[in-house]
């Protein structure tokens, strides 16, 4: 019996001995499945953090690539890895009735920041354009050992020593990237031509 809708049957059974015949009605209820919901797909970035799972109705198991075993569910990006995965929702109702749902996480990589070769200034208050790839991303300081001033992509020396920049850079998915750069200052050097000298005017020049 192969039921084709949830409803109500009737299957009766027969038996026929030296031409007697006898019958038996059973009545059949096929339930309908409970409706399952896995929640909507999302993405997340590979560094990021484990994600809760909550499917409805409550109380049922979670299963698929980078979802730990046991409740409360989650997804581990990382242990995942980059990709498209496909998470299934299983639940049982009272009845015993069980159906699923699915759901699919897109874990995203995480893109590549340049902030430049390190590189060495002399103290002059001349902006310095800082290259970072690819742009637009943010600057910052990482570690600050001058009174340097950073605006935008322009760093302006004031004071030997030495700053450490950190380029972030955010792409389209939200996944962020850094990279540093370090930066010296040093004092210009002053040129000696040595003490005014006088010559005499001489044939032999």
């Amino acid at each position: 019996y192969t039921p084709a809708a949830a409803g109500t049957d009737t299957a009766v059974a027969c038996l026929t001995t030296a031409n007697c015949a006898r019958c038996d009605t059973v009545l059949l209820t096929v339930l309908t499945l409970p409706t399952v919901d896995a929640g909507a797909d999302f993405n997340v970035c590979v560094d990021g953090s484990a994600t809760n799972l909550l499917g409805s109705p409550a109380g049922g198991a979670w299963s698929g690539t980078g979802v730990n075993g046991t409740p409360p569910y989650s997804f581990d990006p990382g242990l995942a890895g980059v990709g498209a995965w496909a998470l299934t929702y299983t639940w049982t109702d009272a009845s015993g009735c069980t159906n699923s749902d699915v759901l699919t996480v897109t874990v995203d990589p995480l893109p590549t920041a340049d902030a430049g070769p390190d590189t060495t200034l002399c103290d002059e208050p001349v902006p310095y354009a800082l290259g970072g790839l690819p742009a637009p991303g943010v600057w910052t300081f990482d570690q600050q050992g001058t009174g340097a001033t950073l605006a935008g992509t322009q760093y302006t020396p004031n004071g030997t020593g030495t700053d450490v920049l950190v380029y972030t850079y955010t792409d389209a998915s939200g996944c962020t990237a850094t990279d540093l750069v370090s930066i010296a200052v040093v004092a210009p050097v002053v040129p000696n031509a040595g003490p005014d000298d006088s010559l005499c005017v001489s044939a032999n020049r």
